[in-house]
This record gives C-alpha cells, structure tokens and sequence, in this order.
C-alpha cells in the first residue's frame, strides 16, 4: 500500500494475487497464506515420485494404497510401475465396486478385483466416440455416467464377477443427447442432478467457440431442467461439487465461477499471464480440494515463448488467488508448454498431500508435496506497481524495513528487489539471513539502499529455506516498509 508519505507497505498478504498488478499483488507464487493469517509463509515443494511416459491425465487411489495412474500416451501406472501401455489415450480412471475402471479413446477396461490378484480385461466394454474427453463419475444409485461427445453414456446393471471372470454391465452409449452442436466436457453432482459441463468444436482440444454451458439432468428424465447455466465462455472445462455449490472454471482466460445452480456469482480471474496475451486449456481433472482451498490446475494453451505465463497449481481460498504450487522442474510455462493434468488430494491419518499430474515440455511426471520448503527463491511476492512521484518530483528511497513474526534461523532467506516500471529487470536490494539481526531479533533494518528519481515502483520480495532446516520451521513475514 502506498502511503501519504511516500512510503510503500507490503502486508495483508492474504487479499492473493490481483486481476491487475496495478490494482493489488502482481504475483503470489509458492505461498502460504492459509495457515497462519496475517502473514506470508514458504509453502512445502514438490519432488517428483515417479516419471511417467505421457501426460497423466488420472490419478486415483483403491481403499488399499494403489495408486493408480493413465497418461494421455496409453501408459497405466500402479504404484509408479507400468501395469499396461499401448492403450492409446487415457481419458479417466475411476474406482468401483472393487474394479478399476479406465476410460480410454473409444473403449472402457476393466481391472479387478482390486483385493485380490486382479486380472486386465482389455476393452471390457466398447462404443464411446473417438476425440472428446471421457470424464466418468459414479451417482449414489450405483450407475456410471461418462461424457461421450454429443451425449452422456450410462453404465448400469453393473455385477462383480471373480477374480479371472469381467464383471457384467449394461453400457448405452447415448443415454442422453446433448443440444445439437454441444459436447460433454466435465461431469459433477449437484444434489440429485448431475451437472454437465459442455463445450463446441470437434475434438476436446477445440475450444473457441464461445460456448460452455451446464445442464441439469436428474437421471431419469427424457429432459432436461428448465434452468440451465449459460457462460459465455469457451467450454466448461472443471466442474467441483464443493457442499451445495458448483465451481466452475470456465473459459480460456482463467475465471473460476461459483454456483448454486440457479445464479452464476462474479468470477475470480486467475490471473495466470499478467499480459493478458495467452490463454489456457484447463483439463477435467486437474481441480481438487484440500482443506478450505480449491486447487486449480493451468495449463499453456495459446502462448509465444519467452512467456509471462505462470502455470501450476493454483488455490483459490475466500476469494483469493495465488500460485500454491509450481512442479519439481520448477517450470512455469515461461519457456515452453506446461500442462497440469490431474490433482489428486490424499488425507492420509494426520497427513494431507497433494499429487500433481504434469507435463513440461517432452518431460512428463507425478509430484508429491515434500515436508521441506521450496529451497531456491520459488517464493516470490510481487507487489502492485505504484506511482510514487512526478516527472518534475522524483521520489527516493534509502531504508528498506522487513518486520517477521519469528526471527530467521539458519538456512532462512530474504531477498528484496525493486524496478521502475514493468518491463524492466528486478534490480535486488538487499538478501537478508540470520546475519543480519541480532539473536531474537524480528525486524530487519537496511539504512544502505538506495532508489532515486522513481516515478513507479515495484517491489519484489523471494523467500527461500534451506532443504536442512526442520519443516516446522519457516519464514513469518508480517510486513515489508520501503521508505
């Protein structure tokens, strides 16, 4: 915040990342704004678990620890080991009724039982159209429901059978026919409904056509709801029953919606490229819940490198927007094509984690949260750019204040930067460690900087913990004053 003096103050962390870094934070990435109020913490990094061949689009987990993953180049993982490839494109993967059930391009697999030695029954069920995404999910009365292009497909009837014998099922292919020229996208619950997101254009990829609506279906009707959600974007493309609403990313440009079926509210922009000058193609299944954050997966869509894009995992919390998480490549889509496609949240007894499906450039993995902090700057705070003087009154700056609820330890860095107008360089100010404060000192007090001649100012604050400190400790960081 600018004040009358002249003087700029950081704090308030908690407002996230601005639509505008000339409204508000220009950049909250690998931030920690949701267990402490009232300050800026490292959020743990992630570490790469496994290599996968291809982008994993679904990441699931059985009642019994199996981890299992589908890549969009036909490989399936149990616990980060090729159970199956050659499978063409992996759309989803769902549990149920102790099989799993993987949905690929035009057919459906069978794995199971799941607690015994389970058998692979290769196109178990055949018939869904080629070139749109399959995205599956079970309602309460035990059927499956899978967007298959124009229509939704029904899976129903469905009878475990023994460990070397498939179970049976009904599958219609077309059980119920969207509008003409609209496609399933993304499936969710919405009390006895089920919500569905659709998209135009002739294959999933194909989103430009200003159309994404969400239709309401009660299952047994030959219609639809009369209330349906118009956007006005290019496809729904995440859908997240969270309680008694709907959030909806909607669109190519970052807008997360929340419904409650009958209204739309404003939406939260993700503010993914501050240039306005890309768009993103957000895939079904990178969006989750973690506690009381939404976490949203971006992904480069429409792009020229070098980028200002960040893309990662977001979390949208009380309105609130900021990068959580970027992956172990420490890639943000700023070089070349960065695709987040799945999340999985896991709450393991006093645990909680979050795995991350991803795809830089021709390298492809699964992220697991660490219990270390990110070690080399990944945490950065930009602030709103400020007019601070006049062509005719420059403003200077020659004390920098950095104030923190607990002093540093060791391993424990602060590195403060500055430029005068958005395309410039961070010009670094001062890196501060525990070298700089006296022993329980928490204010850190530089009197040797100096900025002349501003008439905009941006501040940019990094944070960094050493991979050898505990996790429990952390950076506190309450305010920081330029004056």
């Amino acid at each position: 915040m600018l004040q009358k003096d002249g003087s700029i103050v950081l704090n308030n962390f908690q407002q996230g990342q601005a639509e505008s870094p000339y409204i508000g934070y220009a950049k909250m990435q690998c931030v920690n704004l949701i267990d402490t109020q009232g300050v800026v913490k490292i959020q743990p990094r992630t570490v790469l678990k496994y290599a996968t061949n291809g982008l994993p689009t679904a990441i699931v987990r059985d009642i019994y620890g199996n981890e299992y993953v589908g890549t969009d180049t036909g490989y399936l993982y149990k616990n980060g080991v090729v159970l199956q490839s050659g499978l063409t494109r992996v759309f989803d993967l769902l549990i149920f009724k102790g099989y799993l059930l993987i949905f690929r391009d035009t057919v459906i697999d069978c794995y199971g039982l799941l607690n015994s030695a389970p058998t692979y029954f290769s196109s178990w069920k055949t018939g869904l159209t080629t070139g749109y995404w399959h995205k599956a999910i079970a309602d309460p009365d035990n059927d499956i429901f899978i967007t298959n292009a124009g229509s939704v497909a029904k899976i129903t009837s469905f009878v475990a059978g023994i460990p070397t014998v498939a179970p049976t099922a009904t599958l219609t292919v077309a059980e119920k026919d969207l509008p003409t020229g609209e496609y399933a996208r993304t499936l969710a619950m919405k009390g006895i409904f089920l919500a569905i997101g659709t998209q135009a254009g002739s294959a999933y990829t194909d989103v430009e056509y200003g159309i994404g609506n969400i239709y309401f279906w009660d299952r047994g009707s030959t219609l639809f709801e009369d209330n349906f959600l118009q956007f006005n974007e290019n496809g729904v493309h995440q859908i997240l029953n969270i309680g008694n609403s709907l959030i909806v990313h909607a669109g190519t440009h970052g807008n997360i919606y929340e419904t409650n079926g009958v209204s739309i509210g404003k939406p939260k922009k993700i503010n993914f490229n501050i240039e306005n000058n890309a768009t993103t193609l957000p895939l079904p299944n990178a969006i989750a819940q973690i506690g009381d954050e939404i976490l949203v997966g971006t992904s480069t869509n429409s792009d020229s490198f070098p980028s200002l894009s960040t893309h990662g995992v977001w979390t949208v919390n009380k309105g609130a927007s900021s990068i959580r998480n970027i992956i172990s490549t420490d890639g943000v889509g700023a070089s070349q094509n960065l695709v987040i496609g799945s999340i999985l949240t896991v709450d393991s007894g006093a645990n909680k984690t979050i795995l991350i499906g991803w795809r830089d450039g021709s390298s492809y993995g699964v992220d697991e949260i660490d219990l270390r902090l990110y070690d080399d700057y990944q945490t950065v705070i930009e602030s709103q750019i400020y007019r601070v003087g006049e062509y005719l009154n420059k403003k200077p700056y020659s004390h920098l204040e950095i104030l923190i609820g607990e002093p540093l330890v060791s391993g424990q860095t602060i590195r403060v930067s500055y430029r005068t107008n958005l395309t410039d360089s961070f010009t670094v100010l001062g890196t501060y460690t525990t070298s700089n404060t006296d022993s329980g000192q928490v204010v850190i007090m530089d009197s040797t900087i100096s900025i002349v001649d501003a008439i905009l100012l941006q501040l940019k604050v990094e944070m960094k913990q050493a991979t050898t400190s505990t996790y429990l400790d952390n950076i506190s960081l309450m305010e920081v004053r330029l004056r």
